[in-house]
């Protein structure tokens, strides 16, 4: 039988500080995200959860908060196994809906696809501009859960790492992360910057978009990589046409669309000081969003 506490402890473990090394969800078979469970604890690293964040090295810990991460609820021993508990994510992650097969996946409607872009973004820019900057180091789509309501909130910060202090540009770090999403820059060197994650952003949106997935090998030679040749498309609004999700027919307006796809383009510069923050990114986002329902309202009066 397993000893349970909620999130934040009233009293402390009896072994001391829980420092899991790292989130990996459990998902349930309606495709939505409850427990979840983490490797033997590692006292050399810095380890985060969507509620706390915890430096084992140095004893030191934070705790952040945001509508747009998935929220910590509690955790509990079973035998030598540390289990996480989140909050009920009822319809699943963006990955499932986007790429999912079968009658019960519903294609999403161009509405919500904006509305989880800028939920993500949110999450991300938050992460960007606590105190000490928090790079994630892992942003796709299977990392995006969405609550009843079709709010996006980050999930599994198992890879996440403070950023670097004033004096450094980047981190020098081991590579890690998921191909197709992570850096040029991260992959090819180590070298893990903030806008890393922009990078990894640009490579989702372009995925929300489309409809197609950042690596797919059934796609013909040249085209496994979506990086790799979708970038001419986000400049012209007749090729973007030709590359949109095809679920969702012409049910988007390309006025929305276009500025996005080039905004996205702007996320995946090969070089790290060529990408907008994410601060910019969101504001451009909430712009878009702001600008289309300003014209659907406009057209409604006449």
């Amino acid at each position: 039988m397993g000893i349970c506490w909620s999130y934040p402890p009233k009293n402390p473990t009896p072994t001391g500080t829980v420092t899991p090394a790292g989130i990996s969800h459990s998902q349930t078979t309606s495709g939505s995200y409850g427990i979840s469970s983490t490797t033997t604890a590692s006292t050399t690293t810095t380890t985060f959860n969507s509620a706390s964040i915890t430096t084992s090295s140095s004893g030191t810990s934070r705790r952040l908060y945001h509508p747009n991460l998935v929220k910590l609820l509690g955790y509990c021993y079973e035998e030598t196994e540390l289990l996480l508990v989140y909050e009920y994510m009822q319809k699943g992650s963006l990955e499932h809906h986007l790429f999912g097969r079968g009658a019960a996946v519903q294609p999403l409607p161009w509405d919500l696809r904006l509305k989880i872009a800028i939920g993500a973004a949110a999450g991300l820019s938050f992460l960007h501009t606590s105190d000490r900057e928090i790079i994630y180091r892992d942003f796709k789509a299977s990392n995006i859960l969405l609550d009843g309501s079709y709010n996006a909130k980050i999930s599994d910060f198992g890879l996440a790492k403070l950023g670097p202090s004033a004096s450094q540009s980047h981190l020098s770090t081991t590579v890690m992360g998921t191909p197709g999403y992570a850096a040029p820059e991260y992959m090819q060197t180590g070298h893990l910057y903030v806008k890393s994650d922009v990078y990894g952003f640009g490579v989702v949106l372009v995925e929300i978009l489309t409809g197609l997935r950042a690596i797919d090998l059934n796609r013909p030679t040249g085209y496994h990589s979506l990086t790799d040749w979708i970038k001419p498309h986000l400049h012209d609004k007749r090729k973007l046409r030709r590359v949109m999700d095809h679920h969702l027919g012409d049910k988007y307006p390309i006025k929305a669309a276009f500025p996005i796809a080039k905004l996205a383009s702007r996320c995946l510069a090969p070089e790290p000081k060529m990408r907008p923050s994410m601060k910019d990114v969101l504001e451009d986002l909430q712009g878009i969003q702001a600008s289309t329902n300003k014209t659907v309202e406009v057209r409604g009066d006449h």
